[in-house]
């Protein structure tokens, strides 16, 4: 993980990217961000996957960059010490990154988004994940949470398509991201992507909201495709706005 507190430029890229198709009338912004440390269950005690160490300080750092932003932010976490000790205005207010606690947190979104629309207003939803991501052999890619995991089925089905708001942000920093954000229409077809569009996807038009972007830069290592954070702007639970990953490095 690489989005420590000392990489606030690179937050602030990532969030700059990450609000190009923000509405300019009535905007209301919201941060959902989630951090686990902890591997998969089904990996824990196997030594397959290590606990991570920066997870929650990534979602705490989007958190509090998000309500510098004028966001109200929500922060599924479990703090270790030095976390505790650079975050402290979250530690009462996160909660544990549990199934459950999902489930709350985009209910209560939900209520509050059609609010939103109801009054008039351009509600823009950022999620953010920053933890393990797993494709099992016997099983769809997830990324992990505490006591279970978000499919691409969990993120179409119980996330994306209970938040009502004008566009829904994904930010995921964990390994195999790509494959649980990818889009569930299969006929989506892959665009070559040029220079020139790697230089302006963030400024893409709606009308491209109906193909997935695929820019990789720098190249990524060999061996290793699925290892990034991957960003899509989602304009509807089946369309995607510019889609693109970046490397861990």
């Amino acid at each position: 993980m690489i989005l420590r507190t000392a990489r606030v430029p690179l937050l602030g890229v990532l969030f700059a990217l990450c609000l190009c198709g923000r509405a300019a009338a009535s905007p209301r912004l919201y941060v959902i961000a989630v951090g686990n440390n902890e591997p998969p269950v089904a990996a824990q005690g196997s030594g397959e996957l290590s606990r991570l160490l920066h997870a929650d300080d990534d979602a705490a750092a989007i958190a509090s960059l998000g309500e510098e932003l004028g966001a109200h932010a929500t922060l599924l976490t479990v703090f270790d010490a030095p976390s505790r000790a650079l975050f402290p205005s979250f530690v009462a207010r996160a909660v544990p990154p549990t199934m459950s606690e999902l489930a709350r947190t985009i209910a209560w979104h939900r209520d509050r988004l059609e609010a939103d629309r109801a009054r008039g207003d351009e509600p823009v939803v950022i999620f953010f994940f920053s933890g393990h991501g797993q494709v099992p052999a016997d099983g769809a890619p997830r990324l992990a949470l505490l006591d279970g995991a978000i499919t691409r089925q969990v993120l179409y089905d119980d996330i994306i398509a209970q938040l009502p708001a004008r566009f829904v942000h994904l930010v995921i920093d964990a390994c195999h991201a790509e494959a649980v954000v990818r889009s569930r229409d299969v006929d989506l077809p892959l665009v070559a992507v040029t220079a020139a569009d790697r230089q302006s996807v963030s400024r893409a038009p709606p009308s491209h909201a109906s193909r997935m972007w695929e820019p990789w830069w720098p190249p990524l290592p060999p061996g290793n495709p699925t290892n990034g954070i991957t960003c899509n702007t989602v304009c509807s639970p089946s369309r995607f706005c510019p889609h693109f990953a970046v490397p861990l490095t």
